[in-house]
Formats: C-alpha cells, structure tokens, sequence
C-alpha cells in the first residue's frame, strides 16, 4: 500500500478558481486545501470553497477532475476541466495519449481511488 504522502508527492495537483488554472508545485505532499491556505487562495480552515471549486491532479495514469468532498462531479465541473485542458495539457507537457478521468470512488486512506469516469484520450477531447 502505498502511503498518502507518497501518492500526494506522485500527483501533480491543479484547482480552478475564478475561471482560472493554478497548478501546484512538484512533490507537493499537502491536500488542495492547505495548498490553497498556503498560496492565499483561501483562508485558513475554509472548507466551504473544497465543496464547491474543480480540483483535480495529474499523474502518472492520467488527468483526474472532482469538486466536493464527495469527489464527484458535474456539468459544470467538466465544462471547466475541458476549457482548460489545453493550457493543463500545454503547461505540464502531458501525453496526447493520457485519459480524463472525473470524479473519483471514495476507498481506503492513502490508496489511489478508482475514478468514476474515463472520458478517453485528450487527443479527442482537444479535437
């Protein structure tokens, strides 16, 4: 099993906010709320932004997109994702090949979750 540091410094994670992407640093082993503290984005112990900004992060197997604590997501969620793929896709130098994934199925602590979603390769969403 892998532990919940290892697979939040193996995952590159990105939020929009305001209609804006922001990517976080490499090797980043916080949660996307204490990297939204961090970076001024929200104030400390906010966990009402959580419940309603598209977050997400890429690694390894593909591009993963949820809002809510539920890590689900929705109409509004993937119209952002899909707005900015191309500059998401463009800034981290991502594979044609890699899949967007939406939502994610909540498991155990520090296991990467099955997604609920494969929307296929970028390369067709990116038409």
């Amino acid at each position: 099993m892998k532990s919940t540091t290892f697979f939040h410094r193996s995952r590159r994670m990105f939020v929009i906010l305001n209609d804006k992407l922001f990517i976080a640093p490499e090797n980043y082993s916080f949660s996307h709320r204490k990297w939204l503290e961090r970076e001024g984005l929200s104030k400390e112990g906010d966990t009402e932004l959580i419940k309603t900004v598209t977050r997400g992060f890429v690694d390894s197997e593909g591009i993963y997109f949820y809002k809510g604590a539920d890590f689900g997501f929705d109409e509004e969620s993937e119209a952002l994702v899909l707005k900015h793929l191309k500059e998401l896709v463009e800034k981290l130098k991502i594979s044609q090949k890699t899949h967007l994934f939406g939502g994610m199925v909540k498991g155990k602590m520090g296991d990467k979750w099955p997604p609920k979603k494969d929307f296929g390769a970028i390369k067709a969403l990116l038409g």
